[in-house]
């Protein structure tokens, strides 16, 4: 039985900006996902994840 993996959530927050990368550690470190909210309470923000799968989300949420 393999011992328990921890993941990290790292963030890097700017004034209209937010990024991520998510990696899980154990005997090596796995980027799982990462991504960016951009122009954050401005007009057409975007929401852009890839997963280490190559997976792919891109949203461009109607701000009212």
């Amino acid at each position: 039985m393999s011992a328990p993996s921890s993941m990290v959530l790292v963030i890097n927050a700017g004034s209209s900006s937010l990024k991520f990368q998510l990696f899980q550690l154990g005997t090596e470190e796995v980027m799982l996902a990462k991504g960016q909210a951009e122009r954050i309470g401005l007009s057409g923000p975007v929401l852009s994840i890839k997963c280490a799968d190559g997976r792919e989300l891109k949203e461009k949420p109607a701000i009212s």
